[in-house]
């Protein structure tokens, strides 16, 4: 029985938070899709605000995400703030880790905190949560150390 391919859904929408813009990406963030997202911030960026960019139902992204992340940062001034995730997903996390650039960005929690809830040390009262493994910390690229729905690589198979 020939079971057809569902081609991942893929939306960006923008809803009002606290008198600003928050660009929603729900599905895979790729090559195919990274066009929707730049047009959509090109938009809805002021000059002098920082964007806010919720990655919660990111479900994938890869380097296209990656670098329509980074020109959106340099596109702010560069500024940390310039470019602030909400709630990214564990994929887009493991990603921004993997790259080395989980740091140039501010994380806020979906209530525009910065997402802690002090059981890691923190108190949730620094506005800026930064991903990325400690110093020192290895990142696991793939295998069960991700979880379930962690970071899907995708690779072509050989055909034996």
């Amino acid at each position: 029985m020939h079971m057809p391919y569902d081609e991942p859904t893929f939306g960006v929408t923008v809803e009002g938070y606290d008198g600003d813009a928050v660009v929603v990406v729900r599905g895979e963030l790729d090559l195919g899709t990274v066009v929707q997202l730049q047009d959509c911030i090109d938009r809805v960026r002021r000059p002098g605000h920082p964007i806010t960019i919720d990655l919660s139902e990111t479900t994938f992204m890869d380097s296209s995400g990656v670098n329509l992340l980074l020109r959106a940062r340099q596109s702010g001034g560069g500024r940390h703030d310039a470019v602030r995730l909400r709630s990214p997903s564990e994929p887009v996390v493991a990603t921004l880790a993997l790259a080395g650039i989980a740091d140039l960005f501010l994380t806020i929690g979906t209530d525009g905190t910065d997402g802690t809830d002090g059981t890691d040390g923190t108190d949730g009262t620094d506005g800026a949560r930064r991903h990325g493994p400690a110093e020192g910390a290895s990142v696991p690229t793939a295998g069960p150390e991700l979880g379930a729905g962690a970071t899907r690589v995708r690779r072509r198979q050989r055909m034996p």
